[in-house]
Order: structure tokens, then C-alpha cells, then sequence
């Protein structure tokens, strides 16, 4: 299981934080090959497409909290109005 995929299996099982540490991580020795510039370029990549999920995911998160207080305080917040202020704004 890789370290990502482990975080929110623990949170699903009810695992608190400071048993994190007790997850064995695999740690191959390092190996120099042929392939070092492409796999560079993958982990490039693969960051790049995490940091891209991970602020999908926080915009979600923040517009469920504004759509939840809104209906909480009757705000009538127009979520699709939100979105297209937040494509304009905040993907720049």
C-alpha cells in the first residue's frame, strides 16, 4: 500500500495519527538506470497531477462549506454562479 492510498484507509479504519508511524514502508535501494531521466519526468508529472486533485479537492470541500452554511443561514448562495466566480479567480 503506498503512503497515499495508507492516510485515508487509516482515517476509514479509525486509526488516530500517531500510529501513522507504525506503517512499514517499502524503501528499495536506489539503483541508477538508464531509465532515470523518464522516470523523472514521470514524477514530475505525477506531482504535478497530484497538486491538480488536491485543489479540486479543496475548492469542493470549500464550496460544500459554503453551500451547507448557506442553507444553514438561508443565503441563497447560487453554487453555479460560486463556480464560475471561482474559474475566473482562482484557477488562474
Amino acid at each position: 500500500m503506498a503512503r497515499v492510498e495508507g492516510i485515508p484507509s487509516l482515517c476509514l479504519m479509525g486509526c488516530t495519527r500517531s500510529s501513522w508511524c507504525d506503517i512499514p514502508l517499502d524503501n528499495p535501494s536506489p539503483q541508477h538506470t538508464q531509465n532515470d531521466d523518464t522516470k523523472k519526468a514521470q514524477l514530475i508529472a505525477d506531482v504535478a497531477a497530484a497538486l491538480y486533485c488536491s485543489k479540486i479537492c479543496s475548492y469542493a470541500q470549500g464550496m460544500n462549506i459554503i453551500r451547507a452554511r448557506s442553507e444553514e443561514e438561508g443565503w441563497n448562495v447560487d453554487l453555479g454562479q460560486l463556480a464560475r466566480i471561482w474559474k475566473v479567480c482562482v484557477w488562474c
